[in-house]
Formats: structure tokens, sequence, C-alpha cells
């Protein structure tokens, strides 16, 4: 019988953002549009994750990319809010808005309507995303924006497997858009 440690089966996916060591706080820079003046990162690029060839990530299915993208969003919205430090309270009402199924339904909207955002590959595994979703999804909500939200979150799991550069590039754009867009709030 084999057993990793969790610290090891982050790690097998690449997710090394568990790691205390992964956070790290950068000077304030200021982005377009205002976003809070800082950016913090989260662990991507660091060495000791193993990356997915193309060939392993080629065989993840849509579910698949879509459970570490809600993994990997939730985790870069929660790391968008530890600073300034704020009552938990606070920040977990910000965070629970950002990472909500009508949210993500909304961003994906906005990523089908404004064709510069996204390349075609990335559209097209967004939709793949989104027409994968079997499952009703929770009650309270429209079939179709849970879809809507997997295939977002199908996105950034891809991107995060993939490329980090560019899974951050999203993710920023998207924290952005929760805070200062009109069609996100």
């Amino acid at each position: 019988e084999m057993r990793a440690t969790m610290r090891e089966c982050f790690l097998m996916v690449g997710l090394a953002v568990w790691l205390p060591s992964g956070v790290t706080f950068t000077a304030p820079s200021s982005a377009k549009g205002g976003r809070r003046g800082r950016s913090l990162l989260f662990g991507f690029g660091r060495q000791e994750a193993r990356s997915l060839s193309d060939e392993e990530l080629a065989r993840l299915n849509p579910s698949t990319l879509a459970y570490v993208g809600d993994a990997a969003f939730e985790l870069y919205m929660r790391t968008q809010h530890a600073w300034p430090p704020k009552a938990l309270g606070m920040q977990q009402e910000k965070v629970v808005h950002a990472i909500r199924a009508e949210t993500q339904a909304k961003i994906h909207d906005i990523f089908l309507v404004d064709a510069e955002l996204l390349s075609e590959d990335e559209r097209r595994l967004m939709k793949s995303g989104r027409n994968a979703c079997k499952s009703r999804g929770p009650l309270r909500l429209p079939t179709a924006v849970y879809q809507s939200a997997t295939g977002v979150e199908c996105l950034i799991g891809y991107l995060y497997l993939q490329n980090a550069t560019r899974c951050e590039e999203v993710l920023a754009f998207v924290a952005d858009a929760i805070e200062t867009d009109p069609r996100v709030r």
C-alpha cells in the first residue's frame, strides 16, 4: 500500500500553492483599472511543482480540469483578499461572492462577448468544459448557470496546469472584473 502525504499529492498535480513558503506578497503596483494596486502570487512557477506534459494534460477530462480550476480560483481569490488584513467575515464575504457560480457564469459571458480576452483555443476549452457538465448542480441555480461556471473553472484548471503565467493573467482579469465591471456586480 502506497500512501502519499498531502504535500506530495499537491505536488503531483502541480498545486504547490498549499505550501506556506508558496505565498509571497509583492510591492504595490498600479494595475489598469486600479485593482487594489497589488499582486499576490500563490506559488505559480515553483521549481518543486511537477508540471504535466501535453500528453498527460490531454488525458484529463473537463470535469477534472474544472475540479483543479475551482481550487486554484478559490485560492487565488483568498490570497487577493488576504491583504490588507481585515475582519475575517469581510474577507470571506468577498471571496464567496467571487467564487459563486452566478459570478463565474457572468465572467463566462464576458469571455464569450469580448473576443480579445481569450484565444480561440481557450474559448473552445471553456465551451467544452461547459458542455461536459452533466450534473444539475445546486437546485437554487438554473442548469445553464452551473454549466457556464464549470466552463470557467475548466479553463482556469487547464491554464493552471499548462501555463501559469497565462493563468495568472486570466485570474487577474477576473478579479478586476468582479470588483469593477458592472456586468458582474
